[in-house]
């Protein structure tokens, strides 16, 4: 995993019952055995890394997408997983940043606890863990650890001659 400088994940979230109501249907069908998802009703395909279809559970998404990637943070990579789609696709889910325990944890709770599970695992090593969390959503960046309104958790990206590109007052815990 560790070869690849970006990984792609496409998972296809079921219809939610508004939009069976209202006539919607499935548009996307994936290829049995291979990462790709075929528009219906076209020839038109599309591969990717990793392909899931509606009815993936949240621990086999993350074991199969996410977990090598968080090994890899021990292996001296850098780590940034990113959901990305219009509102409704079904980022909060996966992110599982609606977490509610047990089997609907999503891939931020779960990498979380392997980090913590791999770090204490390795005691020879002195390990500092921080933490940010931030959202773009219609061009605005918050900062999703924030303990205030959400309006008062926008934050900015600036350029800092010394350490670069940086995100001014994101929250950072360690």
């Amino acid at each position: 995993m560790a070869h690849e400088c970006v990984q792609v994940a496409v998972r296809i979230r079921p219809l939610v019952q508004s939009e069976i109501n209202t006539g919607c249907q499935v548009c996307l069908d994936v290829v049995p055995g291979e990462p790709q998802v075929q528009l219906r009703g076209t020839e038109k395909s599309f591969t990717y890394n990793h392909v899931f279809g509606a009815d993936i559970e949240q621990e086999d998404f993350y074991n199969t997408a996410v977990k090598g990637m968080v090994d890899n943070i021990f292996k001296g990579y850098n780590v940034t997983i990113l959901a990305y789609g219009q509102t409704g696709s079904g980022k909060t889910h996966s992110m599982g940043t609606c977490y509610n325990g047990g089997p609907n944890m999503g891939v931020i709770p779960r990498a979380i606890q392997d980090i913590f599970k791999i770090s204490e695992a390795k005691q020879e090593y002195d390990i500092k863990v921080s933490i940010s969390f931030l959202e773009l959503y219609q061009e605005q960046l918050y900062d999703l650890l924030m303990d205030k309104p959400r309006s008062q958790c926008i934050v900015d990206i600036r350029e800092d001659s010394v350490k670069g590109i940086t995100v001014s007052g994101l929250t950072e815990i360690e």
